[in-house]
């Protein structure tokens, strides 16, 4: 997809080549070639003479089918299209006449000089710049999948959906996904986390590999694992579920326990991998070979012959049935626990006390209020450098819990943030700067007008919500109950989990300080609500066990720096059941969760790493885990 790739691809091969170019005479076409092969377009049916290429406005260019066998020709004759349609229009079309004629391309005289009228009505209005380009990148995956090879291999893409800029482009990776059943329209809530690579596959078998013939290709090992948005992909290459594009896996190498200690997350590549190797065509079910290859490796880049003595090569035979993670029958918890708010922008919302300006006092009723300045750290453009500041009525100050201060049974601090809601008797209601000047809520008047003009003056082109609607995507905010509740919290990432409980039945929660008017969870946690604290606290003795985090590791995802998805796993990978007030084990849970929650909030807990801090309360508690863990295995045993 890049011309500098392919130009050091063709000066690789070209290095490869050397020895034995010597005395040779004839014109070298290097066979690499600049193409998106993720190309929405059919296979060409037989007797098809021609396709076309649409433009902008619906005119199209024709490309002759029997033309794309030899790409070096065909990009030759789009040049001199391209070159002649800056000509005068009598001398262009007589030109290029007569280079078609003396190439021998007379058969298609009509529709080339058909393509140069359309180039040249794109000079003129200047909207030629590209159109040579996307010719030459357009044709070329159909020349591929019309020759069909016996071998495709390479590493494709790993690039998740929502990191795709182009929305037209989004836009057919959806289609073509959906097309290819690596997900339904019942599935909309998987695409966000959906990524190419599988997508990669299936369509590169299917258009590029000979019928019976080998596709091999690196993977994320997110695709043997219980990644949900993987599921579909699993069931067809296991060949327990039918689609037109039909895999046949031979075998599957598993690099994920290769160790390369100068590398960033000490392994081959930066996100766990695997590989699958298949063929064209779908028969009877049978073994898979499988290898697990494990080790440390000395440095990057050594060649096979050098990795291999320091590599423990494990081979065994699966059924095509292993492959696909079962997964548990869902928990009763995984409906209720729910994702926190998106409080976002940040620089709009989270917020530190400070002294007037002026004054040396702090009004509690209506505290100086300005953004928080750990929000830069982490703020992305266009909200990078902003601050907000002034007095806002206490009413709207509310605390939440961000994951990277969340630790098992306890927390390090919480958040302030201020938010315009107004929670009453008759529900709770998202306020802006005119019914907060009509309420009589100047403070928060000034501090929504400022928000509303940043907001106005930032915002991407093309968005339609506002910034309250942001606020409260998806009604995540407004759904919550700010008080009077049991919150257990669950990170949504990490290396192992952390789970913890706020409790809003009591007291006001402080968080910077000042008293807050509730408690709402924020994005990067899921939460579940409840009025019994036995309940609360059984669930998050249970998240924080040791024996449910390992049960979520093979279905979980890995980042680059080897944190893992959590959200929701443990009541997909494990049937938790539903509290039970009468069940020894589960009040036994309660209250060890208790204990726990007593001795963290005992602890100093500052100034150092999250991972660390989690770490440090996990070896504090090592008694109780050791119980816990216990409990928790012989309730879900």
């Amino acid at each position: 997809m890049h011309p500098l790739a392919v130009t050091i691809a063709k000066i690789n091969y070209l290095l490869a080549l050397a020895p034995e170019l010597t005395g040779y005479e004839e014109k070298l076409t290097i066979p690499i070639y600049m193409a998106d092969s993720l190309v929405m377009r059919e296979k060409l049916s037989f007797g098809e003479e021609s396709f076309s290429v649409t433009v902008t406005g619906g005119e199209k260019f024709g490309i002759p089918t029997d033309m794309i066998v030899n790409p070096d020709t065909l990009d030759r004759v789009i040049d001199e299209m391209r070159f002649y349609a800056g000509k005068p229009t009598e001398e262009a079309i007589a030109g290029f006449q007569a280079y078609l004629k003396r190439q021998g391309y007379d058969r298609w005289l009509w529709l080339w000089l058909q393509n140069l009228r359309l180039m040249m009505k794109l000079v003129q209005e200047g909207r030629d710049t590209i159109w040579a380009f996307i010719l030459k990148n357009y044709y070329r995956p159909i020349f591929f999948c019309q020759k069909s090879f016996t071998l495709v291999a390479g590493n494709p893409p790993w690039l998740a959906y929502r990191y795709i800029r182009d929305p037209d482009y989004q836009s057919q990776i959806k289609k073509l996904t959906m097309r290819y059943k690596l997900l339904s329209p019942k599935d909309v809530k998987l695409f966000t986390h959906m990524d190419t690579s599988t997508l990669f596959f299936a369509y590169s078998l299917y258009m590029y590999v000979r019928s019976g013939e080998t596709i091999a290709f690196v993977m994320p090992r997110s695709v043997i694992t219980g990644a949900k948005q993987h599921a579909n992909f699993r069931s067809i290459i296991a060949g327990k579920a039918v689609a037109f594009w039909e895999p046949k896996l031979r075998k599957l190498i598993d690099l994920e326990n290769i160790v390369i200690p100068e590398t960033p997350t000490q392994g081959v590549f930066n996100v766990p991998a695997c590989v699958f190797i298949a063929r064209e065509g779908y028969k009877e079910a049978r073994s898979v070979q499988r290898l697990d290859i494990k080790g440390t490796l000395p440095k990057k880049n050594l060649s096979w012959q050098e990795a291999q003595m320091h590599l423990n090569i494990q081979r065994s035979r699966v059924s095509p049935e292993a492959l696909l993670s079962p997964i548990a029958e869902e928990s009763y918890y995984f409906e209720h626990f729910k994702e926190g708010a998106t409080i976002v922008p940040r620089c709009f919302w989270f917020v530190q006390p400070t002294a007037s300006e002026g004054f040396g006092v702090i009004d509690h009723a209506k505290p100086y209020l300005k953004t928080h300045p750990g929000v830069e750290r982490t703020a992305k453009e266009p909200w990078k450098g902003i601050e907000i500041s002034g007095e806002v009525e206490a009413s709207f100050l509310y605390a939440t819990l961000l994951g990277k201060h969340l630790l098992p049974f306890g927390r390090s601090k919480l958040d302030l943030v201020v938010l315009p809601l107004e929670i009453s008797e008759m529900g709770v209601r998202m306020l802006n700067r005119q019914t907060a000047l009509r309420d009589g809520y100047s403070g928060l008047h000034k501090w929504l007008s400022q928000v509303e003009n940043l907001w106005d003056a930032k915002k991407k082109k093309g968005t339609a919500m506002d910034s309250y609607t942001r606020l409260d995507y998806r009604r995540l905010l407004i759904s919550q109950h700010s008080s009077g509740y049991y919150n257990v919290l669950l990170g949504t990432s990490g290396t192992h989990i952390a789970s913890c409980v706020v409790d809003t039945t009591g007291e006001s929660l402080e968080a910077e300080g000042r008293s807050t008017h509730g408690f709402l969870a924020d994005t990067k946690t899921f939460f579940y609500q409840t009025k019994e604290l036995g309940e609360a606290h059984y669930l998050c003795a249970l998240l924080n066990s040791r024996y449910v985090d390992e049960a979520i590791k093979q279905y979980q995802t890995k980042g680059a720096w080897g944190e893992r998805d959590i959200y929701r796993r443990p009541f997909e990978a494990l049937p938790i059941p539903k509290f039970d007030g009468k069940d020894k084990r589960h009040l036994r849970l309660a209250g060890l969760s208790q204990e726990c929650h007593q001795k963290v909030a005992q602890l100093t807990l500052e100034g150092k790493s999250i991972g660390f801090l989690r770490n440090k309360v996990r070896d504090y508690l090592s008694a109780e885990l050791d119980e816990i863990d216990k409990l928790v295995k012989d309730i879900l045993s």
